[in-house]
C-alpha cells in the first residue's frame, strides 16, 4: 500500500511539472486547463504533495478545431482519468470487462480513423500491424492489437453513415463475436467490403498469418493470441470478399505457410481430444445418475395404506 501511494504521489509531481513546462508554449491552454482538472482530482483522492498546481484558467482557443492534437487529448480526458482512478486508486468500482471493451473501442477509433493527427492515410495502423509481426513482440500488446484492428472493421471509424449508436451496437456485436451488420446483406456494403481490403492491405492478413506460424523461432503457443488472430481473420473473410480470399490463397500457397498448416492442425487435434474428454466426462456423470436413482427410490419410505396408521 505504501508504495502505490508513493508511485501515485511522483504521478502527481509528474503532472504538476507538466503543467509548469506547458505554462510557457502557446497554443496549449486546453491542455493546461486538462491538467490542472487532474492535479484537482488528485488533490480530491488525497494523494500528497507540496503545493497544490496554482495556474491561472486559460481560454481555450481550439473549440473548433476537431482534428487538432489538443482537442484529441481532451476527447479522451475523461477516460483517462477514469482509467487512472480504477486502475492506480484500486477503486471498488472498476470493470475490467469494461476497461477492455472501451479501451479496444478506443484504439480501433485512433488507428482506424485518417482524422486521427498524423493518420492521413493510416500510417499509424499499418506501424501497428507491423509491430504483430514483429518477432519480440510482447504478446499482450499484439493481443490488443489484433483485437482493435478487428474492432475498426467493425466501427467504421471513417463511415459518415455509421452513427454513435451504431457503433455501440457493433461493438456489442463484436464482444458477442458476432458478424459485423454490414457483412449479413445480400450482398455486403460496398464500403464495409472496401474496409476489410484497406485493413488487409495495410498488413492485415500478414499479421494474422504470423501470430499463426508455429515455425517462427520463439513461437509460444499462446491461446489468447491465436484466438485474437483467429477471429481477425474470420472478421477480414466475413461477407466473402474475393479480394481478401486471394490474398490469404497467394500467402497459403507458399511453402513457407507449413507452419500455419501446421499449428491448425495441433488446434484441431487438440479440439477432438477435448471433445472426447467432455464426451467421456459426461457418460459418466450419466451412469453415475443411473445408479443413483435406484438408491433414492429405496430409501423413500412406502406411503402408508388407507386406514393404516
Amino acid at each position: 500500500a505504501q508504495s502505490t501511494e508513493i508511485l501515485v504521489a511522483r504521478v502527481r509531481a509528474a503532472v504538476q511539472g507538466l503543467g509548469h513546462s506547458l505554462n510557457n508554449l502557446e497554443g496549449c491552454d486546453t491542455l493546461i486547463n486538462n491538467i490542472v482538472e487532474l492535479d484537482a482530482a488528485f488533490r480530491g483522492w488525497s494523494v500528497p504533495c507540496k503545493v497544490d498546481l496554482s495556474l491561472p484558467p486559460r481560454e481555450a482557443v481550439d473549440q473548433g478545431r476537431d482534428d487538432s492534437p489538443a482537442q484529441t487529448f481532451r476527447k479522451g480526458w475523461v477516460d483517462f482519468c477514469d482509467k487512472l482512478t480504477c486502475l492506480i486508486m484500486e477503486t471498488p468500482t472498476s470493470d475490467p470487462r469494461m476497461l477492455w471493451m472501451r479501451s479496444t473501442s478506443d484504439l480501433a477509433l485512433i488507428f482506424g480513423s485518417t482524422r486521427t493527427p498524423y493518420n492521413s492515410s493510416l500510417q499509424m495502423l499499418r506501424k501497428l500491424l507491423q509491430q504483430c509481426c514483429v518477432k519480440n513482440c510482447d504478446p499482450s500488446v499484439r493481443i490488443m492489437g489484433l483485437r482493435a484492428v478487428r474492432a475498426i472493421i467493425y466501427l467504421q471509424p471513417d463511415n459518415p453513415k455509421v452513427s454513435a449508436a451504431d457503433k455501440e451496437r457493433e461493438l456489442d456485436r463484436f464482444l458477442r463475436n458476432e458478424p459485423p451488420t454490414d457483412s449479413v446483406g445480400n450482398p455486403p456494403s460496398q464500403s464495409f467490403l472496401d474496409l476489410q481490403v484497406q485493413v488487409a492491405s495495410l498488413g492485415g492478413v500478414q499479421a494474422v498469418l504470423y501470430s499463426l506460424d508455429s515455425t517462427i523461432p520463439g513461437f509460444q503457443h499462446d491461446s489468447d493470441a491465436v484466438l485474437a488472430a483467429l477471429r481477425l481473420g474470420v472478421t477480414l473473410l466475413e461477407g466473402g470478399n474475393k479480394k481478401i480470399q486471394d490474398m490469404f490463397a497467394a500467402l497459403l500457397s507458399q511453402s513457407a505457410s507449413q507452419g500455419f498448416f501446421s499449428l491448425l492442425r495441433t488446434l484441431l487435434d487438440e479440439s477432438v481430444e477435448g471433445i472426447r474428454k467432455q464426451k467421456k466426462k459426461d457418460k459418466q456423470k450419466a451412469a453415475e445418475r443411473a445408479m443413483e436413482e435406484p438408491r433414492r427410490a429405496a430409501s423413500v419410505p412406502a406411503p402408508l395404506e388407507q386406514g393404516k396408521e
